[in-house]
């Protein structure tokens, strides 16, 4: 036997090995090898046909894998493949396996049951994370909600407090005022009496002195008394719809000569507002009060800002210096009636603005100040 036999025959008896193999796979019911349109090796339960050209190597001329349904009998069917086979990476001939339709059938049904149960795990799966999704957005939600809705309650106690203040601070100063006007008036009338009745007959000019300076007290105490009463007694509005910006415009240029008289620097950023309803000439008088307030806080060279902004139905305004600040033990009192940290304050600047605010349907609060210093915020309603 020549050497180029005795390879044939080697690959000839490899290859039965691995049809033998395939032939034993599950399924699989028959194997072979055509070699130059003969069967080489095959299977035991493989029917070779003479008459079918699907065997031929010209068949296979365009495409290197072909498959068809084979019959092969009464209900019983092969699904059919054959391709280019090699040996040791040279051509060989082509390997034909046919396969139980039933058996197929069977892997096909396995393959759709375990998609439709993988499908349902996903479905499973992406309901319960979007479940998950929906559950942390509401909680978000509700925590929003609940956060605000404590904001909400510790303002109306904050504002309750307040008008429970405004009340005490009230009938206070009511009562300080009755017990003091009467006297006071009879003081004031003695007063001008002796200055226009009584000439002394010596040290005249003495007389007239000390006569001027009691007249003059007397009349700080009627402006304080003033005071009082329109603390205990609520004011009385005129409001006229308007532009609050140029109420503040205005206020800012009767302020800005005592301001530039300390070298103090003022400074607007006023934003669109709507028109609101408010008594010009009583928040003309709460925001001088505030800038003057300011004022006294930062001294010379100091800076003080004025910034007005629309935000959620309501016109805020802040004032804001860049002075010493007050501190955490004082904040709780400012608005409280009498109280301040001025050599010469009344303690009644701030009560008064308080009281403005709170009759336009308002609110004032002292705010934390991210560059230091007091800032003063308003809030008044708007329509819009």
């Amino acid at each position: 036997i020549g050497g180029g036999e005795l390879l044939a025959l080697r690959k000839a008896f490899g290859v039965g090995s691995v049809i033998d193999d395939i032939s034993q796979s599950p399924g699989v019911k028959y194997a072979g090898i055509f070699r130059s349109g003969s069967l080489v090796v095959a299977s035991k339960s493989f029917e070779n046909d003479s008459t079918d050209n699907w065997y031929r190597p010209d068949s296979l001329s365009t495409i290197k894998i072909k498959t068809r349904i084979k019959s092969l009998g009464v209900r019983d069917e092969a699904f059919e493949a054959i391709a280019p086979f090699t040996v040791a990476g040279d051509p060989f001939g082509d390997i034909v396996i046919g396969i139980d339709t039933g058996y197929l059938n069977l892997l096909s049904a396995k393959l759709r049951q375990d998609i439709i149960w993988r499908s349902i795990l996903f479905l499973i799966v992406s309901i319960v994370a979007l479940a998950g999704v929906i559950l942390q957005q509401n909680y978000r939600l509700l925590s929003g909600q609940y956060a605000e809705i404590q904001r909400d309650v510790q303002r109306l106690e904050a504002d309750k407090a307040l008008s429970a203040k405004l009340v005490a601070m009230g009938e206070l100063a009511g009562g300080v005022a009755h017990e003091i006007r009467n006297p006071l008036n009879a003081i004031r009338v003695i007063i001008q009496r002796l200055e226009r009745e009584f000439k002394p007959r010596r040290d005249e000019a003495e007389y007239a002195e000390l006569t001027s300076v009691i007249r003059k007290e007397t009349d700080k105490i009627n402006e304080s008394v003033r005071n009082f009463l329109t603390l205990a007694r609520p004011p009385v509005l005129h409001k006229t719809k308007g532009d609050l910006n140029i109420c503040i415009s205005e206020t800012i240029s009767l302020f800005q000569p005592r301001a530039q008289s300390k070298s103090c620097a003022v400074k607007t950023e006023l934003s669109e507002l709507p028109s609101i309803e408010f008594d010009n000439e009583l928040m003309h008088q709460a925001i001088l009060n505030l800038l003057e307030n300011a004022l006294a806080a930062v001294g010379s060279k100091g800076l003080i800002t004025i910034k007005t902004y629309f935000q959620e139905g309501r016109c805020l305004v802040e004032i804001s210096d860049n002075g010493a600040g007050i501190s955490d033990d004082e904040k709780p009192r400012v608005f409280d009636l009498y109280y301040t940290t001025k050599p010469t304050g009344t303690g009644m600047g701030l009560p008064m603005v308080l009281r403005i605010i709170k009759e336009h349907g308002g609110r004032i609060d002292l705010v934390d100040n991210p560059s230091g210093g007091a800032l003063f915020r308003l809030e008044l309603p708007s329509d819009k």
